[in-house]
C-alpha cells in the first residue's frame, strides 16, 4: 500500500536551490451514529482537500461484526466530497461535510445503498488527535529536466485529553522523537521539518554521483498515519511509509501501535495475549495464510515462496472494533514479490487467548 498524501507547498530559495516546503496543522475528526439499518463509526483525516481514513459498519439487528472500509477521497467543491475504497477505482460515497456532521450516500460492494448523517462524536475520555503535515521537494540541478527528491508526511499525535507521557510514546512510535536523550524535544511540526530537511539535504549531497546515462535519480518518501480504533481506554494507530532512493523498487513498511490511556504506554503482545498462547496463535495464523492462499495441507509454505514452514505471531499487532490483526511486511516471512501478509481474527476467534486486562481495556470495564 503506497500512501497517497496531499501536497502543501511553500516556495523557498535556499543556496540557489529551488525547494518547495510546508508544515501546517491539518485536521482529524471522528463520527458515529446510525442509519435506518446500520451502525457506523468513521475516523477521518482531512489534509489540503484530500480525505482518508477508516469506516466501520454493521447491521444493527445482526450478530455480525463491524466491517472495515479503508478509504481515500477528495473535497470537490466547498464541503462536497467523493470517497473510494483504497484499492478500488470507483467511488462508493458522495456526500457533504457540513459543520460537525458527515452526510453521505453510500453504495456497497453488494450494490446496496444507505444514507447516513453522522454527528462528530467523542466518548468522554477519548483522545482527540492533532494532524500535522509537511511536504517538500528539491531539484538536483536548477533546470526543468533535473531529477528531484520529494518528501511528504502526515502524522496524528494525541492532543486534547492526552498526557505528556502518552504523547511522547506515540511520537517515539512514529519515529518523530529525538534520537538521544540529549536532543531537545520539539513540537511535531518542527520535528517533521527536521526529518524533511535531513532527507532533502542528503539527496543534494549525492549530486556528484549523478549519471545521466544511469537509472532514475528521482527520490521520494511518503508517510501517513491513520486511526483504526479509539476508545477512552485504548487506541490503535497505523503508520505507513514508502521510500524510493534508487534500486529495483522502493521500501514499504506499515507498522501498528496499540496504546493504553490507562498506563500511558504502547502495549506489546505480552499485554494482549495470555502466557503460553504462542503455539496456538502460530497455528491460527499459519492456517489462515494457508486458507487465503489455497495452500493444501500436504504442501509446505516454502513451496509457495514463504521463508518459514510455520508463521509465528509478531509484534506488529492492530485492533479494530471487530478484532485483532497481525501484519507482516515484505521480506519478513516472504519475498517482495509475495507482498505483505495481513492476518485478521474476530474477537470470537481469539476467545480464551486474550489477557483479562486487555479484555477490560476493550470493554471499558
Amino acid at each position: 500500500m503506497i500512501p497517497k498524501l496531499p501536497k502543501l507547498i511553500l516556495l523557498l530559495f535556499i543556496s540557489l536551490i529551488h525547494i518547495i516546503s510546508n508544515c501546517q496543522t491539518t485536521s482529524y475528526n471522528q463520527f458515529s451514529g446510525q442509519s435506518k439499518k446500520k451502525d457506523y463509526q468513521i475516523y477521518l483525516n482531512i489534509n489540503a482537500g484530500k480525505l482518508s481514513g477508516n469506516m466501520y459498519h454493521k447491521f444493527r439487528d445482526s450478530l455480525a461484526d463491524f466491517v472495515r472500509v479503508e478509504f481515500v477521497g477528495n473535497i470537490i467543491n466547498d464541503s462536497n466530497f467523493l470517497l473510494r475504497e483504497f484499492v478500488e477505482e470507483n467511488n462508493f460515497a458522495t456526500g457533504v461535510l457540513n459543520g460537525r456532521n458527515f452526510k453521505a450516500v453510500l453504495q456497497f460492494a453488494d450494490s446496496s445503498f444507505d444514507t447516513i448523517c453522522l454527528p462528530m462524536s467523542y466518548e468522554p475520555g477519548e483522545i482527540r488527535f492533532e494532524s500535522v503535515s509537511t511536504a517538500g521537494s528539491v531539484k538536483l540541478f536548477p533546470t526543468d529536466a533535473s531529477p528531484e527528491a520529494t518528501f511528504e508526511m502526515i502524522v496524528l499525535v494525541p492532543g486534547s485529553g492526552s498526557t505528556v507521557m502518552l504523547r511522547d510514546e506515540v511520537m517515539k512510535f512514529l519515529n518523530i522523537y529525538p534520537d538521544s536523550i540529549n536532543d531537545q524535544l520539539v513540537e511535531p511540526g518542527k520535528q517533521l521539518l527536521n526529518e524533511q530537511n535531513a532527507f532533502l539535504n542528503h539527496y543534494l549531497s549525492l549530486k556528484s554521483l549523478y549519471d545521466t546515462t544511469g537509472p532514475s535519480f528521482n527520490w521520494f518518501k511518503t508517510a501517513s498515519t491513520q486511526i483504526l480504533f479509539n476508545s477512552p481506554q485504548l487506541f490503535c494507530i497505523e503508520n505507513a511509509m514508502y521510500a524510493f532512493t534508487g534500486g529495483a523498487h522502493g521500501i514499504e513498511n506499515i507498522s501498528y501501535g496499540i496504546f493504553s490511556t490507562v498506563t500511558n504506554r504502547q502495549l506489546t503482545s505480552i499485554d494482549v495475549f495470555k502466557p503460553n498462547t504462542q503455539f496456538i496463535l502460530s497455528n491460527l495464523i499459519t492456517n489462515s495464510v494457508r486458507k487465503s492462499n489455497d495452500i493444501h495441507a500436504d504442501s509446505s509454505l516454502p513451496d509457495y515462496l514463504y521463508f518459514v514452514k510455520q508463521i509465528e505471531p509478531n509484534e506488529n499487532i492492530y485492533i479494530t472494533p471487530a478484532g485483532i490483526g497481525f501484519y507482516y511486511n515484505s521480506y519478513e516471512i516472504a519475498p517482495y514479490s509475495t507482498g505483505q501478509t495481513n492476518v485478521f481474527f474476530l474477537f470470537e476467534e481469539l476467545k480464551g487467548l486474550l489477557t483479562k486486562e486487555f479484555e477490560n481495556l476493550i470493554t471499558g470495564h
